[in-house]
């Protein structure tokens, strides 16, 4: 694995230069349409731009070194890079010295909860220790969650966003889009990106009567989904996302009263149905008779967390910590721990999102969790509960929906990847506030009850118009 960071790497620095010329050259388009660095909407944008352009440089560069490499070390390796660059560009984007205020003004309360949740956890590790300290482990954990905390900051002071900033992050998805559909691998730590972007901007086109965007936006979602299930390996936590992406679509094309009853029929019918399915036996460390040996695996993970968490009160309510680790020797996978290098008494990382929180949150981590994501949804309720919502919006929520989906299965994407939790943070930050623009002006009217007004510059945020 270090031999392929560095020959990636040595790569990525000598295209670097080349992508600094280019981001030179672009300098004045740039600043243009994120309309400056001055706004934390438009520190968002660019820092995002510049993250997804650094990811598919250092993409390429491991595709270009290592053809043949398997997709899930190249993986680990282009995270190892990219998502220390991601933490650093938007605690820059946070820690700016600007004009509008304080910070995290706007962060919703359950960000709170969470970030109490991790503090009551690292204390519990460094003053009750229940396992050996591994530093490497820790800053991992700590990182991942950490991270995702700083994610949703910088994405909810956004709230003011004009039409070229949104331009912006629509034209950032395309290439990072196609670039997933042709290699089958993430762009980087840009995941969920594919299904959310095409039926979003399949969304943008029915809407707005653009029938050759939508009849291209449409033939790409085919192919995609071709290639999904063309897979007999094929990811069903992709399949879900796309079966998520599809459903919010669907629900923002119907006539408003409908959304809530199927909404409702959805809920009752995942209620019935959850009884009799084999994945919550699993999620509860049940996996005996499991003929599938990853999902035994996944299962006997959830059994190891839950007999140390029951081992003493400390670890129930607050887990092992940050760098808290479980004993997988004996796991009906253990050939592929060994084969990936893992040391098996002290395993730092299991795939349920639920297992995951719980070793190292405990239980009133997963209960804050819970309600972070239960926040989200709130929001995407809220995207829907217009008459006709907003294509720009209707991304986000996808964005949102397809990572969580993603992270049930693979607990480290949510926290991995920006988009999830900035997509989070934006729809909180926007909830009730007056549109200031989208991709494609529209009427103002009572089909939305939001008004479009064109960006106007050198009014500060917060004063009722859009920000420089």
């Amino acid at each position: 694995m270090n031999g392929l960071l560095l020959a990636a790497g040595a790569v990525a620095v000598v295209l670097a230069p080349a992508v600094l010329a280019l981001l030179w050259a672009m300098r004045p388009w740039l600043r243009l349409m994120a309309d400056g660095w001055q706004t934390p909407t438009g520190r968002l944008v660019l820092v995002l731009a510049l993250g997804a352009g650094a990811c598919l440089v250092i993409q390429f560069s491991f595709l270009l070194v290592f053809p043949a490499e398997q997709s899930f070390a190249v993986f680990g390796a282009v995270k190892r890079i990219a998502l220390p660059l991601m933490y650093l560009l938007f605690a820059l984007a946070l820690l700016w010295v600007g004009s509008e205020g304080p910070r995290l003004r706007s962060v919703p309360w359950a960000w709170w909860l969470l970030l109490g949740s991790l503090v009551a956890s690292t204390l519990a590790q460094v003053l009750l220790p229940r396992q050996s300290f591994q530093l490497g482990n820790w800053v991992q954990g700590f990182l991942l969650l950490a991270g995702f905390l700083l994610f949703v900051a910088v994405g909810a002071q956004a709230a003011s966003w004009t039409p070229g900033q949104e331009r912006v992050i629509w034209l950032m998805l395309v290439p990072l889009t196609l670039f997933e559909l042709w290699s089958r691998q993430s762009v980087g730590v840009f995941l969920s990106v594919a299904f959310p972007t095409l039926l979003a901007i399949l969304y943008l086109a029915l809407r707005t009567r653009r029938w050759l965007l939508g009849v291209v936006a449409g033939g790409v979602v085919a192919w995609g989904l071709q290639q999904l299930f063309a897979d007999p390996f094929g990811s069903s936590a992709v399949k879900g996302q796309f079966a998520v992406c599809v459903a919010l679509v669907a629900l923002a094309l119907m006539p408003l009263w409908a959304r809530l009853p199927l909404v409702l029929a959805a809920l009752a019918a995942l209620v019935l149905m959850a009884p009799g399915s084999g994945l919550l036996r699993l999620m509860r460390g049940r996996f005996g008779g499991v003929s599938d040996v990853t999902l035994a695996h996944r299962g006997y993970e959830t059994h190891q967390v839950l007999e140390l968490l029951h081992a003493d009160g400390v670890s129930y309510w607050l887990g092992l910590g940050p760098g808290g680790t479980v004993d997988l020797s004996a796991s009906p996978d253990y050939l592929t721990l060994l084969a990936s290098g893992r040391y098996l008494p002290a395993v730092d990382d299991v795939h349920f999102l639920t297992s995951w929180l719980l070793l190292k949150l405990g239980f009133l981590g997963l209960l804050s969790f819970g309600v972070v994501i239960g926040l989200g949804l709130w929001e995407c309720a809220h995207v829907l509960a217009a008459r006709r919502p907003d294509p720009f919006r209707i991304l986000l929520a996808m964005l949102f929906a397809a990572g969580v989906v993603l992270a049930l299965p693979a607990a480290t994407m949510v926290f991995a990847s920006p988009l999830t939790a900035m997509a989070l943070g934006v729809l909180h930050a926007r909830h009730g506030k007056e549109l200031t623009g989208s991709p494609v002006p529209r009427r103002a009217g009572p089909e939305s009850g939001l008004r479009w007004s064109p960006p106007t510059r050198g009014i500060p945020a917060g004063s009722g118009s859009p920000a420089a």
